[in-house]
């Protein structure tokens, strides 16, 4: 797990490469229980892609992690464009979590 200020951290990787967008990572969040919900917005930190921001929301999925049994699943594909850098926000906070795409 990666965190920035132990409060939201990372499952998995915080880097893909642009031709493999079916996958994702998942976001954790402390104290997140099943039925949560987060509104996910990613801002574009790089000038590749088209979109300045994407934004979705997410409900908890059970995946047993260091803080608790739920995680949020991160999808690669809305944000993936090829060398291009995001911001993660979850619920209007910056999580201090940044995803890259590669080539």
């Amino acid at each position: 797990m990666i965190t920035s200020n132990n409060v939201f951290g990372i499952v998995g990787e915080t880097l893909a490469a642009g031709d493999v967008m079916n996958g994702g990572t998942a976001l954790v969040r402390r104290g997140a229980i099943a039925g949560d919900e987060l509104h996910l917005q990613f801002d574009q930190l790089s000038t590749s892609a088209p979109a300045k921001w994407v934004e979705y929301g997410v409900p908890a999925t059970f995946q047993r992690n260091a803080w608790g049994d739920v995680v949020f699943r991160i999808a690669w594909k809305p944000i993936g464009f090829q060398d291009s850098c995001w911001r993660v926000l979850a619920n209007g906070v910056d999580t201090g979590i940044v995803l890259g795409v590669g080539r």
